[in-house]
């Protein structure tokens, strides 16, 4: 199959998709007039090789030679981006701010594991660390040694990195 007959069909896949509540249903119509009608609720997957598609079903799996396709198209399919509010796993309050001679960290809730802190200046590059100890709330961080500016304190905790910028300023 050629370059232009797989964009003319992909065109034609992506072209078929609209939104509706009625039933959605995925159509593939052959070369010689035959169509064949699935019901999206039992597709699992569609997939593209070199010269063939595989529609992938709950009971099965049809498969296509793109040569005798003439289009798949997509009717009364819903399509959608859920969005989700995620609330992070660790919440913590960074004070004062600006700050001078110390920072202080303040978790809603004690650690349950082991985490560590590190301050990146502006441009990145790491300007301490610090290793938190679990089973508590509040930690200070000596800041005294730090040029005045824009800083940002990382909180690492297991795979997972809670970021807040502060400004460490003269007085």
């Amino acid at each position: 199959m050629n370059s232009s007959k797989k964009i003319l069909l992909l065109l034609t896949v992506l072209s078929g998709l609209s939104l509706s509540s009625e039933a959605q249903h995925l159509y593939v119509r052959q070369q010689n007039g035959t169509q064949q009608s699935y019901d999206i609720a039992n597709v699992t997957s569609i997939k593209f090789a070199p010269n063939s598609v595989y529609i992938h079903k709950s009971n099965g799996v049809d498969s296509y030679a793109l040569d005798l396709v003439r289009y798949i198209n997509f009717t009364d399919l819903m399509v959608g981006i859920t969005d989700k509010q995620v609330k992070p796993v660790v919440s913590f309050l960074i004070f004062p701010n600006p700050a001078h001679t110390e920072l202080n960290i303040a978790f809603e809730t004690a650690l349950v594991q082991n985490a560590s802190v590190t301050v990146y200046t502006i441009d990145g590059k790491t300007a301490f660390r610090q290793l938190l100890q679990r089973n508590s709330k509040n930690y200070q961080l000596p800041i005294s040694g730090l040029q005045p500016g824009i800083y940002f304190c990382s909180i690492h905790v297991g795979a997972n990195t809670y970021t807040q910028k502060f400004i460490k300023n003269e007085r």
